[in-house]
């Protein structure tokens, strides 16, 4: 899986119009297990595999992200 910029997930969060509250709730993590995610202090398989699934433009080579 290709490599993604920790700002690149807040603004794939905010692409799909989904909070960190939100995802945490989806995934089954607490809020302050997902901001450290995107902190990039900890790393999880199963959040990878959600915004591969659900937010591919990240992971598109040259995407740019509005």
């Amino acid at each position: 899986m290709q490599k993604v910029k920790k700002t690149n997930y807040k603004i794939g969060l905010m692409q799909f119009g989904i909070s960190q509250r939100e995802l945490a709730n989806t995934l089954g993590y607490s809020e302050q297990y997902i901001s450290m995610i995107l902190a990039g202090k900890r790393k999880c398989r199963k959040f990878d595999e959600w915004l591969q699934t659900n937010i591919p433009s990240l992971f598109k080579r040259g995407a740019r992200l509005r």
